[in-house]
C-alpha cells in the first residue's frame, strides 16, 4: 500500500510505501500525528495508526538508503479522490440519504443524485448503500407524482 503524506509546512508528498514512511518517522522528519492518505482509496489516517510503520529490523546493521522527496508543484491539481474528506463513505451515504428524502418531497432530480452517491458508497463497501439506492429509485417515482400533483392543483 502506498500513501501520500502532508508535511508540517502543508506540502503534499508521495505516493510512498510504508517502509519509507517508517524511515522518515525514525529520522524525525515526520511525526506519528502526520496525516496519511491511501493512494487508491483516499482513506485518511494518522501515521501512528498504521501498523506497517513499525521500523523494520535490519540484521546486517547497514544504513537504509537515502530518502528522496518528490514534492508536488504548488499549482498541481489534486484529483477529487485525494482531497481530504470529499469521497468518504460517510459523506457519500449521508448525502445519498438527504437527496433521497428530498426526492420524496417532490424533487425527483435530487433522487437521481441520491442514486449516484448511494452507488459510490456501495462501491466503497457500505452495507446500507443498496437500501438507499433502492429508496432513491422509489423516490424518483413518488417525487415525480408529488411534483405533478402540486403543478396540477396549484396552478
Amino acid at each position: 500500500m502506498r500513501y501520500f503524506y502532508r508535511t508540517d509546512e502543508g506540502d503534499i508528498h508521495g505516493p510512498t510505501d510504508a517502509a519509507t514512511l517508517a524511515r522518515l518517522i525514525g529520522d524525525g522528519k515526520l511525526s506519528e500525528t502526520c496525516l496519511l492518505e491511501e493512494e487508491t482509496s483516499g482513506r485518511q489516517l494518522l501515521a501512528g495508526m498504521l501498523t506497517e510503520l513499525a521500523l523494520p529490523e535490519d540484521s546486517t546493521g547497514a544504513a537504509p538508503p537515502p530518502y528522496v522527496s518528490y514534492p508536488r508543484k504548488s499549482g498541481m491539481v489534486v484529483p477529487s479522490r485525494q482531497r481530504l474528506g470529499e469521497n468518504s463513505v460517510a459523506f457519500n451515504l449521508r448525502f445519498a440519504w438527504i437527496c433521497t428524502l428530498a426526492g420524496f418531497l417532490g424533487c425527483p432530480i435530487l433522487s437521481i443524485a441520491g442514486m449516484v452517491f448511494a452507488r459510490r458508497a456501495q462501491a466503497q463497501g457500505d452495507r446500507q448503500a443498496p437500501v438507499v439506492a433502492l429508496l432513491s429509485y422509489v423516490s424518483v417515482a413518488v417525487g415525480s407524482f408529488v411534483f405533478l400533483m402540486f403543478k396540477l392543483f396549484f396552478r
